[in-house]
C-alpha cells in the first residue's frame, strides 16, 4: 500500500500545497460576510493568493472571468448582497 500517513506526511503535503498556491498566487473571489471578511482576506493573503471582495453586481461580469477561485461563507447573510451572490 502507499505511504503511511504520518505527520511527516501531512506537514509535507502540507507543504507541497501551500507551495503550489504561492507560485500560482491565484486570485480568490471571496463571497462573505462582514464579521469573517477580514480573516478570510489576511488567510488568503498569508497563503499566497490575492483576495478579492467584490459585492457589486455590476463589477461581476468583468471580474469573474478573471478569478481562478471562489471562496465563500453566508453565516450571517446580508439580503443587500444576494443580487451578487447569484
Amino acid at each position: 500500500m502507499g505511504e503511511e500517513r504520518t505527520e511527516a506526511w501531512w506537514g509535507r503535503r502540507a507543504w507541497a500545497l501551500l507551495s503550489a498556491v504561492r507560485a500560482r498566487a491565484p486570485l480568490v473571489q471571496c463571497i462573505t460576510n462582514l464579521v469573517s471578511m477580514d480573516i478570510a482576506a489576511n488567510a488568503l493573503t498569508a497563503a499566497g493568493a490575492s483576495p478579492a471582495m467584490l459585492h457589486c453586481i455590476r463589477e461581476i461580469p468583468d471580474f469573474t472571468p478573471r478569478c481562478h477561485a471562489v471562496y465563500i461563507n453566508v453565516g450571517t447573510l446580508s439580503e443587500d448582497w444576494l443580487p451578487s451572490m447569484r
